[in-house]
């Protein structure tokens, strides 16, 4: 920045005042200066004028530690400079919102009953102020980066909130700026839009410092200038010319006089070890590259420089070493930035300003009015004198003036290379993409470059002028929309830090339901409504993960395109912050998920965000000998098919919460599930994991008694053994019919919602039905192999993730909704003839089971040889025929039911199988969706009772023993038997004491189970369907056959 001031009463004009930072007085006497000048010109214009480049030109030159008293001198320009009458200034409303920024271990409380949901939170102050007696309230420590939501309407009742920020009734709000002194607020706007533009400046240069390509050593033109050139003298190379589109780096330049230091910056990439090794490569010895790896991670970035001298290496902080370091530290993959003393200083300036800014705006209402006002405007016009025009190769941005003469950001053609040896076409250019130049717009975008303390400070003014709900909250949003796509696929790409980005403030953004609603409305001026944009940029988060080539060599037995799940995105589930926990955020605004199912591009690009997911991380049977290592793949895999499966669900439950009566709710449901069976047809049409087989009526899967040709209908189904082919767990496509199955059945009637009509209206043909019993129950079948111990030499992970799949809690996003997406595809069958049969036939096919149920007589030996090729884990067939009729069972009796009958069965089960405390209880119940804690207390008083004693526990009454379901789909094989056992003991202990000596009398007969428990209404046919059609009736016989007979008892060994 330039250390020289010159102010002149107009452009070009007479000077005003000319001289060195160092020589300007007080900020007092320099504005008494400027209003003596200002005398001579004829218009208020043209003196706020002259203020304006006067305070540019003041708070470039200035120390940037005297930046914060010269810019509040300059705002009292109408009180003479003296920045004391700030503390005079009238509010022009009662501060309604409180706003407190959390900090790290600070109390904050939570309150079901005024909070509108999970994330609104009140202080502790203003909780100790506010009535809550009678109130659900619980507390915890806070996280950085939150804020008290007392006041804000839109997160908290009315009622709920302190007496210090509660409105009062028919309470009107004036414009804060109002009630500011018409002169002080005029020449206020002028300096803080001075100060706007020397911000701007100081970004502008920090993104700089990005830059990638270094210009030829000598100034002169070499064959090459890239990274890859730079030898280790620091000397240009022969790899060829530049590419045009990685933008060379101003601070490398020849002319450059001065000190030029190089930063390493943090990221989720590189370890501990890594970055001490990368700073051993440039010569600093160990305990100093240690401190240095340390600062990196506490500060978020070093500067990398030796002590002392070194024979080999040029001066330190010269740009010959720069060129050496740059090259070792782009080798490795680090995100670098190279600086000069004054990009040093012109930091500083820039951290100032902000936190200047942040306490202006906490002084008076007024003041942060203007101060969003001022950000949220279009920018000045880049000029000489006024601000540089924004350009990043970096990033990928220029700044462009259209033909009206405002400023805009344009993508350019360039490369984002983020991490050798990825070269990665920057998508924004090739879209078109063309954003608003406001100075929230360039801090959005500019987040992951700034350094950690300037982002620091610019998110805590940005969490302070959210106070003002009426006007900022709103623009904020606007501005982190158009920036939201580049953000997000810079993080992908690996720029960022989980927990210091803009991502962690996101959340009180798209949690206000007036913003989300506002940018959700069709007609935005840039990629589509919200919803599009979140999509999008999770699905090109996905993209960068896929195309970027494996990061370690394939394995043996593991398919090589499985190693995606390696990139950092998936080891650190970065997706999270590329718009998945966004969108989750918006579903809670009422309405919000209705606005997916309109948006047609949305919901296509939640299918695309949807084929990335499919079928990841696949797997073979190891035939061979046991594994040797065992790849983590899965876990990754897993993670993000749970984390698809919490979005799920709260999109499912902000579309119940905002449901209206009618027909209306039944088409849009109809409608997702259309969609996502063609979305899932040509998904499977690109894997084709197993040649399609057709079933007319006539040719059911396997031969099966009683056939019946059905009239003009016919499926298409696979033929697959799991035990040869490739599978896999992750079935995203399923998942989303499964859980919006659960969704709709769980649903209460008032809603207008019937999962038969949305199935009718979908129109869902055999081929359909057949696609989504498929997968699912391959799942099942492999689950139920894996106990069997058939996949026992793929190593105890693959066990711990088959285990994980069907038990609580994760069975809930997993194993639960396959099971729901089965049933939903069965309702399809029922219209048709004979359909049961085939649905009945898929789930022995699939379990490998249809010969050995429906034809006793063959030898079950005979039947696995032609199986499986091996030898080992033979002798499956029988576990597998008894899981084969489980899950028939599980398909007929876990259907869909009220959320309180659900509630039932978990906490019936759950005392069944031991008494537990109230806590336990609760905890047996998170397998469901969300339960109200009054639903559930309500549900414990009625089927419990507590125990005395020193443990007080819950046990379940003497009239809900005779409940307990044997077949259970939540209680796994080895609970189930403790669940018995208790079971018999209870009965044992009731049993009638017989009259005289040596006599004893029998107790009553007992069902081995229960009746079936209710499910809710269209699901009856299912139930009915399942069970009594010839071809289950033909696999229990055979089962009964195979386990009565010494030949069925021989053939199933």
């Amino acid at each position: 920045m330039a250390t020289e001031v010159v102010v002149e009463r107009w452009p070009g004009g007479p000077t005003v005042w000319r001289g060195e930072a160092s020589t300007l007085p007080s900020p007092e006497v320099f504005v008494a200066h400027l209003q003596r000048a200002a005398r001579d010109l004829d218009s208020d214009a043209a003196r706020l004028d002259m203020l304006r480049r006067a305070s540019r030109a003041v708070l470039r030159a200035v120390a940037p530690t005297d930046a914060a008293a010269w810019l509040a001198g300059l705002l009292c320009y109408a009180y003479g400079g003296d920045a004391s009458r700030l503390d005079g200034l009238e509010n022009a409303n009662p501060k309604r919102y409180c706003g407190y920024v959390f900090q790290e271990g600070d109390i904050c409380w939570n309150c079901r009953t005024c909070e509108a949901d999970a994330t609104c939170v009140q202080c502790d102050a203003c909780f100790q102020a506010s009535d809550h007696e009678g109130h659900e309230v619980f507390f915890h420590k806070a996280s950085p980066n939150g804020c008290c939501d007392c006041g804000d309407e839109e997160a908290w009742a009315l009622a709920g909130c302190c007496p210090l920020h509660r409105r009062n009734e028919n309470e009107t709000l004036r414009d804060p700026v109002s009630a500011l002194d018409a002169a002080f607020a005029a020449a206020a706007r002028a300096v803080l839009e001075a100060a706007r533009d020397v911000l701007v400046d100081c970004v502008t240069d920090a993104v700089l410092c990005y830059e990638m390509s270094m210009p030829p050593p000598q100034g002169g033109r070499s064959r090459s200038n890239s990274v890859s050139s730079v030898g280790s003298n620091g000397e240009g190379g022969d790899a060829g010319e530049v590419d045009p589109r990685l933008a060379t780096n101003p601070h490398m330049l020849a002319e450059n006089d001065g000190r030029v230091h190089v930063f390493i910056h943090n990221d989720d990439w590189h370890t501990y070890d890594d970055i001490t090794t990368l700073l051993r490569n440039c010569f600093l010895r160990g305990q100093l590259a240690q401190q240095l790896t340390q600062r990196v991670d506490a500060e978020g970035q070093a500067e990398v420089h030796y002590n002392g001298d070194h024979p080999r290496l040029p001066p330190v902080r010269t740009l010959a070493y720069a060129r050496y370091c740059l090259r070792q530290i782009y080798s490795a993959g680090v995100i670098a930035s190279v600086a000069t003393d004054a990009q040093a200083r012109t930091a500083l300036t820039a951290r100032v300003l902000t936190e200047a800014m942040m306490d202006l705006a906490g002084r008076n209402d007024g003041l942060m009015r203007m101060i969003a006002e001022v950000l949220a405007a279009p920018n000045a016009t880049p000029a000489a004198g006024v601000r540089k025009a924004f350009k990043s190769g970096r990033l990928g941005l220029e700044e462009k003036v259209t033909g009206c003469g405002e400023p805009r950001l344009a993508a350019v053609e360039h490369i984002v290379r983020f991490r050798e040896p990825y070269l990665d076409m920057f998508w924004a250019h090739e879209e078109g993409l063309e954003i608003p130049s406001t100075a929230l717009v360039l801090l959005w975008v500019s987040d992951p470059l700034l350094p950690k303390s300037v982002r620091t400070a610019l998110h805590a003014l940005v969490m302070r002028l959210l106070a003002d709900t009426a006007y900022f909250r709103l623009k904020c949003a606007e501005a982190l929309f158009a920036a939201y796509p580049l953000l997000a696929d810079h993080y992908a790409h690996g720029v960022g830090v989980y927990g210091d980005s803009a991502f962690d403030i996101t959340v009180q953004i798209f949690t206000t339901p007036s913003v989300v609603e506002h940018l959700c409305r069709p007609g935005a001026e840039q990629g589509g409504t919200l919803m599009h944009v979140l999509l999008g940029s999770l699905r090109r988060a996905f993209q960068v993960a896929r195309r970027q080539a494996p990061l370690t060599v394939a394995l043996a037995g593991v398919p090589p395109e499985g190693n995606w799940l390696e990139h950092s995105l998936f080891l650190h589930s970065r997706y999270h912050n590329c718009g998945l926990s966004d969108l989750g955020h918006c579903f809670r605004a009422p309405g919000v998920s209705a606005f997916l199912l309109q948006d047609g591009n949305a919901l296509g690009e939640l299918m695309r965000v949807l084929a990335h997911l499919h079928l990841m991380d696949r797997f073979k049977r190891q035939v061979g000998s046991h594994v040797e290592y065992e790849n983590m793949h899965w876990v990754s895999a897993f993670n993000a098919s749970l984390a698809i499966g919490d979005f799920f669900i709260s999109f499912f439950k902000g579309l119940l919460d905002a449901a209206p009566g009618g027909d209306a709710p039944n088409a849009e449901w109809a409608r997702l599930l259309k969609q996502t069976v063609a979305a899932l047809h040509r998904a499977d049409t690109q894997e084709a994991l197993a040649p399609p087989q057709r079933w007319g009526g006539g040719d059911p899967p396997r031969p099966m008694p009683g056939r019946a040709e059905l009239a003009d209908s016919q499926a298409d189904y696979r033929k697959f053994n799991v035990l040869r082919g490739e599978n896999s767990i992750h079935i995203p496509f399923h998942r989303l019919v499964g859980l919006a199955t659960s969704a709709m059945g769980g649903a209460d009637a008032a809603r207008g919602l019937s999962v038969a009509d949305v199935v009718a209206s979908a129109n869902l043909g055999l081929s359909d039905v057949a696609l989504l019993c498929d997968l699912p129950l391959r799942n099942l079948a492999l689950s139920s192999l894996t106990a069997a111990h058939v996949f026992r030499r793929n190593g105890l992970q693959f066990e711990h993730m088959m285990a994980s799949y069907g038990r609580p809690p994760y069975c809930r996003l997993l194993r639960d909704p396959d099971v729901r997406c089965v049933q939903l595809a069965f309702l399809g069958l029922a219209p048709h003839a004979r359909g049961f049969e085939f649905g009945v036939g898929l789930i022995l096919d699939k379990f490998l089971v249809s010969r050995f149920l429906l034809e006793p007589a063959a030898s079950a030996k005979e039947l696995e040889v032609g199986l499986t090729e091996a030898a080992h884990g033979r002798g499956f067939l029988g576990q597998m025929g008894e899981s084969c009729l489980d899950t028939i069972i599980t398909v007929a009796t876990e259907l869909p039911a009220g959320l309180e009958a659900a509630v039932r069965r978990e906490v019936v089960h759950a005392l069944v199988e031991q008494d537990l405390p109230y806590s336990g209880l609760f905890k047996a119940t998170q397998v469901l969706d969300e339960v109200p804690e009054a639903l559930f207390a309500e549900v414990v008083g009625d089927v419990c009772e507590r125990t005395g004693g020193e443990r007080s526990v819950f046990c379940l009454k003497p009239e809900f023993w005779a409940s307990y379901d044997p077949s259970f789909w939540h209680l796994p094989r080895n609970r189930h038997e403790t669940a018995m056992q208790r079971v018999e003991s209870h009965y044992a202990r009731r049993k009638p004491k017989a009259k005289g000596k040596g006599k004893s009398k029998k107790a009553p007969p007992r069902p081995l189970a229960p009746p079936m428990p209710t499910c809710r209404s269209g699901f009856d046919a299912i139930r009915n369907g399942v069970l009594f059609n010839d071809v289950t009736f033909a696999a229990v016989r055979g089962a009964l056959v195979r386990a009565l007979t010494p030949r069925g008892a021989g053939a199933a060994a």
